[in-house]
């Protein structure tokens, strides 16, 4: 879905983070234990947006293919960002 048009214009308002925690490695196991931790779910893909702290604004657990529900999710999350970052 991320390549999609719609999609991409979205994307590219934020800073793109990818944490590995399916792979067979120590660095994949803290990152698991960290997801489950932070984030209270193990659930692959898991869409976070956070602000520039580091705070989480926003979440999308698991799988969809209606892109307009998630470039909705994406949007929401940007407003998010604008707002907070207005405050600071």
């Amino acid at each position: 879905m991320f390549p999609l048009p719609n999609v991409k214009k979205e994307l590219d308002r934020f800073v793109l983070v990818e944490l590995f925690t399916d792979r067979e490695t120590a660095e994949d196991e803290r990152n698991g234990q960290m997801l489950e931790t932070r984030f209270k779910t193990v659930a692959l893909p898991l869409y976070v947006i956070l602000d520039s702290e580091g705070n989480e604004l926003s979440q999308f657990p698991g799988l969809t293919r209606n892109r307009e529900e998630f470039v909705a999710f994406l949007q929401a999350g940007a407003t998010r960002v604008t707002e907070v970052a207005s405050r600071q």
